[in-house]
């Protein structure tokens, strides 16, 4: 799991992201999905009155390669659970 320090050198099984929001909170998420292996998870939680986040979100996991599985609704947040596909099937989709 990614915290606020320096990312670790080894790919992450789990990234949990609880205050993706606005601008900057997506800026930094875009940054810590490289870190997340083929088959790793991300869990990410954005404020559900915020529409533009909600698309945000499942823009970004898309195009990072991540396959949206479950999405939560919490009190006022949604929370998305989704895993990076598979080296070969990335692969595959990018053409190369």
């Amino acid at each position: 799991m990614l915290s606020g320090a320096r990312a670790p050198s080894e790919p992450a099984d789990l990234l949990v992201s609880l205050d993706t929001s606005g601008t900057a909170g997506f800026e930094r998420l875009a940054s810590d999905l490289a870190h997340v292996k083929p088959g790793g998870l991300v869990i990410v939680r954005t404020d559900r009155r915020r529409r533009t986040d909600r698309e945000r979100a499942g823009r970004l996991l898309g195009r990072e390669g991540f396959r949206m599985e479950r999405r939560l609704r919490h009190g006022r947040s949604d929370v998305y659970v989704a895993r990076r596909e598979a080296v070969t099937a990335t692969l595959v989709a990018t053409g190369r």
